[in-house]
């Protein structure tokens, strides 16, 4: 990584404050490269490190990924069998398919908000009565959570299970957990302290505890059970180990693999597009600034983003990976209000909105994902593809 790249990283952690801390690995077939700058949290002076453990979010669908495709390999599931013949109590899926539920043909629908559940139970009553409409590219967490039920059903096993047997234990995977133990915690990155500025003062909400993931579906599991979309927690040293093991076809075959991330639903509907993904991933989009993938990479590239500020891509053709870890989504200022007030706290500076507030600037995180992307994975990607 350029000192130019790492200078700049360093000032939007330390000096900008565009999250406490942020961790970095990339690499190929047989290396890796590590950084990482910040703090576990906003009030702590203890430095992250390749080991530290983040909330993995919505990047936990790439092990849901795995362990459907391994089923499939090992041909207990295909993708045109119906969900309801798989199991009858999704009374509203008599007709859709595996292969439509995973690359996001249709647009799930449930009654309520999951996360307004009291306990799995209830969750999964819901899910057993979700309904569809034959609409793509809208993205959701209920296919991973209606898979996850699916997969512990055909191979009568818990899920966690089958991860740890085909993916934790076989890349020796050492910092990856659905529940932390209490010696790890003291490595684990803070999701507190998320900042608004509501009614002309600073605000900070202070409510999850260390090992509690931030996806409020997730937490009804309380940690004993795997969602299927969220709810995993790793570090930067682990998912490298996980990306290579991935990309030398030792989880899936090469075949698999670079069917993954082929776009099944996006394409261009007059001057606008729709969203492009694959099997629980996103695919590559013809516009870099709608594309969670560099526009240098493979289209069969596969690239998932996390809520708390994770991101994941990995090229099986290029054979190269990036993976970014950080807790942006509770560090800086998330929402200000009231919103006629916005223009009086925000200034401009080569394309970032900052928040100015008591003589003190941040970064506005609503303009995260650009910012990620054009100031830290676009430069990263350019020197490995260099390098390759």
């Amino acid at each position: 990584m350029t000192k130019k790249l790492l200078d700049y990283i360093s000032y939007m952690i330390d000096d900008k404050k565009l999250a406490s801390c942020l961790c970095v690995a990339y690499g190929g077939l047989y290396h890796d490269n590590f950084f990482c700058v910040g703090t576990l949290s906003d009030n702590s002076n203890q430095l992250v490190n390749k080991d530290s453990i983040f909330d993995l979010s919505s990047v936990s669908k790439f092990f849901t990924l795995i362990v459907v495709f391994k089923v499939i390999e090992l041909k207990k599931l295909s993708l045109d069998d119906i969900v309801y013949d798989l199991d009858n109590r999704f009374i509203n899926l008599r007709d859709l398919t595996i292969e439509k539920l995973l690359s996001y043909q249709v647009e799930l629908k449930t009654s309520q908000r999951l996360e307004n559940c009291n306990n799995i139970e209830e969750l999964e009553q819901l899910l057993f009565n979700v309904t569809y409409l034959n609409k793509k590219g809208i993205y959701s967490d209920i296919p991973s959570m209606i898979i996850r039920i699916i997969i512990e059903k055909v191979m009568n096993m818990d899920f966690f299970s089958l991860i740890e047997k085909w993916i934790i234990n076989p890349c020796q995977l050492e910092n990856t957990y659905l529940h932390i133990p209490k010696k790890k915690l003291t490595n684990t990155v803070s999701n507190n302290n998320e900042h608004r500025i509501i009614n002309g003062q600073f605000i900070t909400f202070d409510n999850i505890n260390k090992g509690i993931c931030n996806d409020g579906k997730a937490r009804i599991f309380k940690n004993n059970k795997f969602a299927g979309h969220a709810g995993i927690f790793s570090s930067i040293s682990d998912m490298s180990k996980l990306c290579k093991y991935f990309l030398n076809n030792k989880l899936l075959t090469q075949e698999t693999i670079e069917k993954l991330g082929i776009n099944k639903t996006g394409e261009k509907i007059e001057d606008s597009y729709t969203k492009y993904f694959g099997y629980l991933c996103y695919s590559k989009h013809p516009i870099r600034k709608f594309s969670e993938i560099h526009s240098l990479l493979s289209d069969c590239s596969i690239a998932f983003g996390g809520y708390t500020g994770n991101q994941l891509t990995i090229d099986p053709i290029n054979k190269i990976y990036i993976f970014l870890a950080s807790n942006r989504c509770h560090n800086r200022i998330t929402q200000i209000i009231p919103e006629k007030d916005i223009q009086q706290y925000i200034i401009k500076n080569n394309d970032i909105d900052l928040v100015k507030f008591q003589n003190k600037e941040y970064i506005y995180t609503k303009n995260f994902v650009y910012i990620r992307d054009n100031l830290i994975i676009d430069p990263i990607v350019n020197e490995i593809l260099k390098k390759v």
